[in-house]
């Protein structure tokens, strides 16, 4: 499950999931839906931990492979 599927099913808007997370912004939420950042060990720990492991660092990885390819 990517972070995008985590947040829709759940109903989390980006700004409340960066303050679960501990990353200022929505800003920085955005850039890891879209595919343009990946997130740094310590917040994947996180984003894993508060996803309860349904969000992985593949997820990340597997995205911007995606949007590096297009």
């Amino acid at each position: 499950m990517d972070l995008n599927e985590f947040l829709n099913e759940r109903d989390i808007k980006p700004l409340d999931f960066a303050k679960l997370i501990g990353v200022k912004g929505k800003a920085t939420i955005y850039r890891y839906l879209n595919g343009t950042s990946i997130p740094g060990p310590s917040t994947m720990d996180r984003i894993y931990e508060v996803t309860e492991g349904l969000v992985t660092a593949n997820d990340f990885h597997n995205k911007r492979r995606n949007h590096d390819a297009a």
